[in-house]
């Protein structure tokens, strides 16, 4: 869950982060009284605002509203903006950096600080960071801080509003389950006040039912990923034409690799998060004809089950009722579906699948592929990954000896690899 600015510094001044005095208004007439002179910051959950034209000062009530009223109705790198945040103008004296994230290599909290605040912390030099990894179990310690304080090289009075800041940012990270608490710029005023100038919060999605407070929050999600958030499933509309659903985000992200090796573009990111469940799987299928009902179809699957070899064919012919690794194309431009579609003798031109199991007992798994033989002449023996079309399909590839062993374990390796 991410929050617009003027949430995050509500949920920020709860936790006794100082922040500016400010008014939102979705509409020039309701601005009455804002803390002039402000700044007018347009309310959009991406960053670059500024560059963009987005934050604008004003002195006066008649600039606030008319600057107001050129900032809404904005494009901000694909968003637009519906609301304004009035803020007072700070008198800044220095601008600092100070963030609590996630290190996942580290399966830890990370603090991070800079005294050169007001940029993009990609760009300040490794030497000018402080980084301190800060362990659950145990907490931000008080020499966590008192280093923090040494790095920025503030004075006392300074570098204990600053410390003071950065507990309670940890305490804000750990009771709202964050998975990023940002304040750039911490700004330091000429009176010698720290003020969080502007803030950032994203809170952990598997942690929402701990905060139905936040469940209305407007969110940067198409109508589709809101749908797919409400049933549980992890939906990112891509700008490619190739959907891909699988069961697991590493997975999903290894497969969107391994198609733009081959060519591919993915288009829609569907994580089933680990079910099996027939209804779910369903729901995910629906959102993503939805999402491009003309698109291509990639459905990966790692588990048990499935025929002894690989096969291409329509996507009803299933050798198993869970197959270990299944590879769906969808091809645009016919009408021929199930049995209709099996029943061709040249291959489908509507869809066609790969069953892949990922390992396979040779011994146990003949029958189910001389099933999907006598039910489809169109199938054929998957050759390795090597020899795999590029997206989209123009038809299935030639018969092949290769076993589903060596091919799973191609696409496998292959995926891996990718990431």
């Amino acid at each position: 869950m991410k929050f617009l600015e003027h949430k995050a510094k509500e949920i920020f001044a709860r936790y006794g982060i100082p922040v500016p005095r400010g008014v939102l208004a979705s509409r020039p007439e309701d601005i009455v009284d804002p803390p002039l002179p402000c700044m007018v910051k347009a309310q959009v959950l991406v960053g670059g605002r500024g560059k963009a034209g987005g934050i604008r000062p004003a002195e006066t009530l008649d600039e606030a509203r008319r600057v107001a009223g050129q900032i809404l109705g904005m494009d901000i790198h694909g968003y637009r903006v519906k609301q304004v945040y009035l803020e007072e103008r700070l008198n800044i004296a220095k601008e600092l950096y100070l963030s609590l994230a996630i290190d996942r290599s580290a399966r830890e909290p990370v603090l991070m600080a800079t005294a050169m605040g007001g940029m993009d912390v990609e760009d300040v030099p490794r030497e000018e960071l402080f980084m301190e990894h800060v362990p659950a179990m145990v907490g931000l310690q008080p020499y966590v801080v008192r280093s923090l304080q040494a790095s920025l090289s503030l004075d006392k009075e300074i570098g204990d509003q600053v410390a003071a800041i950065a507990r309670h940012a940890y305490d804000l990270f750990r009771k709202e389950d964050a998975e990023l608490v940002e304040i750039n710029p911490l700004v330091v005023t000429g009176n010698g006040r720290v003020v969080a100038g502007d803030a950032k919060l994203v809170i952990d999605d598997n942690a929402e039912y701990r905060h139905p407070e936040y469940a209305n929050l407007d969110q940067d999600r198409t109508p589709l990923e809101q749908e797919a958030h409400e049933k549980g499933i992890v939906f990112i509309q891509l700008d490619g034409d190739i959907g891909v659903i699988a069961n697991g985000a590493g997975l999903t992200m290894a497969t969107l690799d391994a198609l733009n090796l081959k060519g591919g573009r993915g288009g829609v990111f569907l994580d089933l998060g680990g079910t099996d469940d027939p209804e779910k799987v369903k729901q995910a299928f629906e959102l993503l004809i939805k999402a491009h009902p003309s698109a291509h179809v990639f459905y990966g699957q790692v588990g048990d089950g499935g025929s002894d070899h690989a096969f291409w064919g329509p996507p009803e012919v299933n050798p198993s009722p869970r197959p270990s690794y299944a590879v769906t194309e969808s091809c645009p431009g016919s009408d021929l579906t199930g049995e209709a579609a099996a029943a061709q003798t040249s291959p489908p031109s509507t869809a066609w699948t790969v069953w892949l199991p990922f390992p396979a007992p040779t011994s146990t798994r003949l029958a189910p592929a001389s099933a999907l033989f006598s039910r489809s002449r169109s199938s054929a023996i998957l050759p390795p990954l090597a020899a795999l079309p590029t997206f989209p399909p123009k038809s299935p590839p030639s018969i092949s000896t290769s076993s589903t062993r060596t091919a799973a374990s191609d696409l496998m390796s292959h995926s891996l690899s990718a990431i």
